[in-house]
């Protein structure tokens, strides 16, 4: 027999039948393999591939009963939640009713919430529990669960798969095992996390389903939307309650305000010899700020002008305690400018830290005579009339200061104080301010100055003392506009007959 040359077509054609034939051989197994689920994959459990496709027709089926529609189910499910928030009357109620209307859709034997820790960032703690004998504890924001929900929307445990991540971490001795064991221990199935502005801010946990083996697919679909609902209402409900928080402490301040307003004299004084008037704006609700006019007796009135170091609520307290102080010790009659600044100054000491301390002027006036002490104040002015056009107008000038005395009151616990006297004459006024009347700021952030402000006492001081009063503080309220007051404006005025 005679062999030809057959050239290479034959040994082609046998290589091409050979791949059809491994290609036709490998694609059964493929296409089976995409039917695992990871956890059976890293297992080493084997599926077959009917197995496989009963599980698939199951899902289908158990998603198109009526019962467990997510389209039918949904707005059952958010009509429910509704429901229990019209119910509820605090936040802790409405989270309880939330998670009692879940559990009965979800069909689940509890449902638990935990929100992050208002006093800890370091876990989570739980914020409501159904049913309430679940032995509720933290979870830590660096542990386990959080660390595979920061990139999952939904989680799903099987009835093993905690001891299968309990046999790691002790072969491992991670501390998060108290965590992992805490979570087989109540029965987790399921969990997802709570946004709200890019961060979670809480969990919501699902014990096993009742009278099956796992959550649908539907189920788990609409716990994601639940969730996100949830996390909106847990933070409305904060939101919520910080507003009504923050109305009630606008309430009392405003309250504090009215108390703080009636311990300020209501009218101007006068008497035989002068007479005075007073302007108190404060700029925020309470003040640090404030003055009165006493009755010293013997024919002797006194004045009082204050600072406390600082501003809102804890200054208006330390300046409601100083006025007190001051009207008490000023009730013996007999009291002399250094001796009512050294019984002040001894109280302010004992009774307040060492961070809190007032500036403060007092006068007594007797006749012509004025004693006072300046504690660290702003020298309050002394003008005097210094001619007559020949009508009742005159002209005023500055013709000192009244800078004698100490330092702060409350600062130290002995300081030296001395008294200064002047001899008053006719039409003599005196100008007494809070640091926030030429600091005032305008729009363009400009300082009033105390030179404005000397101007207008010298313009003026003709005036009566009310109109005096008034007219300068309209000129410095003008001054700010429309700009935010930024400290405290006290001016008291007295003028002699």
């Amino acid at each position: 027999m005679q062999l030809h040359h057959l050239g290479a077509l034959p040994y082609a054609g046998s290589a091409l039948v050979v791949s059809c034939l491994a290609t036709a051989a490998c694609l059964p197994p493929a296409w089976r393999a995409t039917f695992l689920s990871p956890m059976v994959a890293i297992r080493q459990e084997s599926e077959d591939f009917w197995t496989a496709g009963r599980r698939s027709i199951q899902v289908i089926a158990h998603v198109i009963k009526p019962g467990h529609n997510t389209q039918a189910a949904s707005p059952n499910v958010f009509a429910g939640l509704i429901e229990a928030t019209r119910r509820a009357d605090s936040t802790t109620q409405v989270l309880a009713g939330v998670l009692q209307e879940l559990r009965t859709q979800f069909a689940c034997d509890w449902a638990m919430i935990f929100e992050r820790a208002g006093t800890s960032e370091a876990c989570f703690a739980c914020l409501a529990a159904n049913p309430e004998d679940l032995a509720c504890k933290t979870i830590p924001t660096d542990g386990y669960l959080l660390g595979r929900l920061r990139f999952q929307t939904l989680l799903t445990f099987g009835e093993d798969e905690f001891d299968t991540v309990l046999r790691w971490a002790a072969e491992q001795k991670n501390p998060r095992i108290a965590e992992v064991e805490y979570l087989k221990r109540l029965g987790t199935r399921a969990a997802l996390p709570l946004w709200a502005k890019n961060e979670i801010t809480g969990l919501l946990l699902f014990g096993s389903p009742v009278e099956r083996k796992e959550y649908s697919a539907a189920e788990k679909d609409l716990m994601k939307t639940c969730g996100q609902q949830l996390a909106l209402m847990i933070e409305n409900a904060r939101l919520t309650d910080r507003v009504v928080e923050q109305e009630k402490v606008r309430i009392d301040v405003a309250l504090a305000a009215e108390v703080q307003k009636r311990f300020l004299p209501q009218n101007s004084m006068k008497s035989a010899h002068s007479s005075a008037a007073a302007c108190f704006q404060p700029a925020r609700v309470v003040s640090g700020d404030c003055y009165d006019f006493l009755d010293l007796g013997d024919d002797r009135i006194g004045f009082v002008l204050a600072d406390v170091a600082g501003k809102g609520v804890a200054a208006a307290l330390v300046t409601a305690a100083v006025q007190s102080a001051i009207r008490i010790i000023a009730s013996a009659q007999t009291v002399r400018p250094t001796e009512m600044v050294r019984k002040l100054n001894a109280f302010l000491y004992r009774n307040t830290g060492s961070s809190t301390y007032a500036t403060f002027f007092f006068g007594s006036i007797r006749g012509k005579q004025l004693r006072y002490v300046n504690a660290g104040h702003n020298p309050p002015w002394l003008f005097r009339p210094t001619g007559s056009d020949g009508h009742t107008a005159r002209s005023y000038a500055r013709i000192g200061e009244l800078n004698v005395g100490g330092t702060f009151v409350g600062m130290f616990p002995e300081p030296e104080y001395e008294e200064g006297v002047i001899e008053l004459e006719p039409g003599d006024v005196v100008f007494a301010f809070t640091d926030g009347v030429p600091e005032a700021l305008n729009t363009e952030q400009e300082e009033f100055g105390e030179e404005r402000l000397h101007e207008l006492a010298c313009r003026f001081g003709p005036l009566p003392v009310d109109e005096m009063v008034s007219r300068v503080t309209e000129e410095v309220r003008q001054w700010i506009g429309n700009a935010p007051q930024h400290d405290d404006l006290t001016l008291v005025v007295i003028k002699t007959v």
